[in-house]
């Protein structure tokens, strides 16, 4: 099996960056794709948001979920982060 997964472009000048609404993900952050099998055909639709979840449910051939497909959350961000914890920064001791 194999996956494919796409990070939606986005930026100041982006279509992509207008399309914020309250509750939804920012467009910036979205990332969709699907896993294949052995003869390349789409099982699996891949779908969340880098900076939050990743999402999994069977597809059909052209890639959109099963009607009845079962939605898995594969991962999320932790809501706690450990004590001293600064992503992005080198902690010195």
């Amino acid at each position: 099996m194999a996956s494919l997964l796409w990070h939606k472009p986005a930026g100041k000048f982006s279509v992509h960056s207008t399309s914020v609404h309250p509750g939804s993900l920012h467009a910036s952050m979205q990332v969709s794709g699907h896993v294949y099998d052995e003869e390349g055909r789409k099982v699996l639709a891949l779908s969340g948001a880098w900076n939050s979840h990743l999402d999994m449910a069977k597809c059909d051939e052209e890639g959109d979920p099963l009607p009845d497909a079962k939605t898995i959350r594969l991962w999320e961000v932790c809501s706690q982060h450990p004590v001293n914890y600064h992503f992005g920064h080198v902690a010195f001791l």
